[in-house]
């Protein structure tokens, strides 16, 4: 694999990486809600707020694509690699990255189009492509097995790379994501978002990012809402436009991940405006795997709800671990 210094989107930020981001540790029902871990990995940042810091950035020239790549790798030990969602960055996962790299060696990439990360220039975003670009990475940093977390888009990718190399993927944690394809309703929403984002770009990401959190908390969050949305002046219009395209037609991979024999999780949120939990809740017991309603969060759990989010990623980890 090759190694280049590139231009990638957005140019490197200034200052801490938005060291205080709120999580759950303020919160009156944070504590009851919480699997195993929910006191937060021991000194880690979790708290009232969250602390996190940069990590050395990777830039990789994926091949055959026309685009570089931006990751962060840190820690010693098994495998990891965390995903992130539409309009977001690896900056979603790196608390938490940091919090596993005792243990685990994480691998967080900024997926193409986004964060440092390069567009595709021919606008073909599907998740196919995407998880070849993920698994260039895992080949560059010799990681031949992993487990894998990843947040709404990024768990459509997880699963998208588990359909194309099965034998690599060790375990599956989705977060606020679904096996399921879009259903009829969902799909002409995304062809609505499609066209408010070409009408007016400003008001398309003022709501998605208002959308993404539990209601009743808005106010708790706007600083941070305030924060993604001046970081996705740098995403271009039509790379969201055509990731859109991608999740609209992506593949129902249900049958996949029911007969997939390795472990698998979700992570749901109570006040998820954007994968309701009923729905993920009967998901998961059709697939009879295990489950957690964080009762505080909405799609954002790893802002909404850090101590609780990073409990129960390491216990995953830690639980289904090979002997």
């Amino acid at each position: 694999m090759l190694y280049i210094q590139a231009k990638v989107h957005p140019p490197p930020l200034k200052g801490p990486l938005f060291s205080t981001i709120f999580t759950d540790g303020g919160h009156p029902r944070a504590k009851k809600t919480g699997s195993a871990g929910t006191e937060g990995v021991g000194g880690t940042g979790f708290g009232h707020h969250l602390c996190t810091r940069f990590f050395d950035m990777k830039t990789l020239y994926i091949p055959g694509s026309g685009i570089a790549c931006a990751y962060s790798v840190t820690g010693n030990g098994p495998d990891v690699i965390l995903l992130h969602g539409l309009c977001e960055s690896g900056e979603i996962w790196h608390a938490h990255a940091q919090a596993l790299s005792r243990q685990y060696r994480v691998l967080v990439p900024d997926l193409p189009g986004y964060g440092r990360s390069e567009p595709y220039p021919d606008g073909d975003f599907s998740l196919e492509r995407m998880q070849k670009a993920v698994f260039a990475m895992a080949d560059a940093e010799g990681m031949d097995t992993f487990s894998l977390a990843g947040h709404s888009m990024g768990g459509y990718t997880a699963l998208a790379m588990l359909e194309a190399q099965p034998r690599r993927i060790e375990r599956i944690s989705l977060f606020h994501s679904t096996s399921r394809a879009d259903s009829d309703e969902k799909k002409k929403g995304r062809d609505k978002s499609v066209k408010v984002l070409r009408q007016n770009r400003d008001l398309f990401f003022r709501e998605v990012f208002k959308n993404l959190f539990n209601s009743e908390r808005l106010e708790e969050f706007m600083p941070l809402i305030q924060h993604l949305y001046a970081q996705s002046a740098a995403i271009e219009t039509e790379t969201v436009v055509h990731t859109l395209f991608a999740l609209r037609d992506r593949k129902d991979r249900f049958a996949l991940l029911r007969d997939y024999a390795g472990p698998v999780s979700y992570f749901i949120g109570r006040h998820d405006n954007v994968l309701p939990a009923g729905e993920l809740i009967r998901e998961a017991e059709a697939l009879g795997v295990p489950f957690h309603v964080s009762e505080i969060s909405g799609h954002m759990g790893f802002y909404e709800a850090g101590e609780e989010t990073a409990g129960y990623l390491e216990a995953f980890l830690r639980e289904t671990q090979k002997k």
